[in-house]
């Protein structure tokens, strides 16, 4: 006979399961064909976290350029064999022979259909449910609508309606490259698709693309190379995340670091100036069941000089992101880093201790990187709070 605090115990694991299973996954790389050649076109998704394997039921789904018609490529009709962070799985066109033939290997699954070219969205997934079971039945839920799936990407000027989180697409690739995910963006590079089994591919003869930034005059149009994103390591005075369970206009974070060592790159004008190169918040738990990894665009017409232009004082930033959510933005050389966000569309997640979360604070090509773990306060389903943390070892 079961003693009554053994099933006490019982029932309060059963009423706070692993934010796990399926959805812990992004997209990692999309490789559209080469030009109008379709063949071998792929969706590789990668895993954030350990057991995410219950993927049967779960559906590819495209969208035309404009986002008003959608078509369903397949309905994924087993679970996978291999979980474990940043292990993959690969959906491929054409079937077996076609797909082999131009990779060298296979993919777990084969899709009916084709992605759009030039231009379209391609979606994976399905609904998450409050107790984060395997996907439900296909036909219970809406296709069109992208927050319903786990990770979208969207290429070559799709206007339609996108998912709250979802990462840009650095333009369009052509000539057989594919979109592969950065820290910020899904940018062009020769295909690697690799399969849940780890064998990898590649198209013989691919050179990767440098990076590069087109510079127009009225007299001329020059390109030139983009060195790497340059990161700094901060330390952290505070992080505070909030949810409220069916108010997620309640949702708040807030980040701050008052490191005296923050420095602004090459400063105004350069290519870590965000009035000229945009930026981007990326908030990030890959703890226990509470995972969430989520990044938020923050638009160069958004950033804002603090003091005069030249002097280098530092940038602000304040608006309503794409996804939604309301946030403000202080970087301070020599002073601090500050960031508050809050309202529907800020994607956290409190089931269970997020520790360790991570900040990513990115303007231009200069990346603030904060960890904060330790000595934590932590609610369930309500709130996460960490204090005095050091800085991480390196950015990643």
């Amino acid at each position: 006979m079961l003693r009554p605090v053994t099933v006490l115990l019982a029932l309060l694991t059963l009423a706070h399961p692993a934010h796990a299973l399926f959805h812990a996954s992004v997209i990692d790389e999309a490789y559209l064909g080469n030009d109008a050649d379709t063949t071998g076109q792929f969706l590789e998704i990668r895993m954030l976290a350990p057991v995410q394997t219950f993927v049967s039921n779960s559906v590819i789904t495209t969208f035309s350029c404009d986002g008003q018609t959608t078509t369903d490529l397949l309905v994924i009709p087993t679970d996978i064999a291999n979980g474990g962070t940043n292990l993959r799985w690969l959906m491929a066109t054409d079937g077996d022979t076609p797909f082999s033939t131009l990779f060298g290997m296979h993919a777990d699954f084969y899709v009916s259909g084709h992605f759009p070219i030039p231009c379209g969205q391609v979606c994976w997934g399905a609904p998450v449910s409050p107790s984060f079971k395997p996907p439900t039945d296909p036909a219970s839920w809406s296709h069109s609508q992208p927050s319903n799936f786990v990770d979208c990407i969207a290429y070559g000027g799709y206007t339609g309606p996108t998912r709250t989180g979802q990462l840009p697409t650095d333009g369009s690739v052509a000539g057989g490259l594919s979109y592969q995910r950065t820290a910020h963006d899904f940018g062009p590079s020769c295909p690697s698709p690799t399969n849940n089994a780890g064998d990898t591919g590649s198209i013989s003869g691919c050179v990767s693309p440098p990076t590069t930034t087109t510079v127009t005059s009225t007299t001329s149009t020059t390109s030139t190379s983009v060195p790497p994103l340059t990161g700094q390591a901060l330390t952290g005075k505070l992080m505070k995340l909030k949810e409220k369970a069916g108010k997620p206009d309640k949702s708040h974070a807030t980040v701050v670091s008052t490191d005296t060592s923050v420095a602004l790159g090459g400063g105004n004008g350069s290519v870590d100036d965000p009035t000229l190169h945009d930026g981007s918040l990326r908030l990030a738990s890959s703890a226990g069941g509470a995972l969430f990894d989520a990044t938020y665009e923050l638009p160069m017409a958004g950033w804002k000089y603090v003091g005069k232009s030249g002097k280098n004082k530092g940038y602000k930033w304040k608006g309503t992101v794409s996804q939604g959510p309301a946030a403000s933005v202080l970087v301070k050389a020599g002073h601090a880093v500050k960031v508050s966000i809050h309202g529907s569309g800020l994607d956290i997640a409190l089931g269970a201790n997020p520790s360790p979360v991570a900040g990513t604070l990115r303007i231009g090509n200069r990346e603030y990187c904060l960890r904060f773990g330790g000595t934590t306060t932590f609610k369930a389903d309500a709130s996460f709070t960490a204090k005095a943390a050091p800085a991480p070892a390196s950015c990643p």
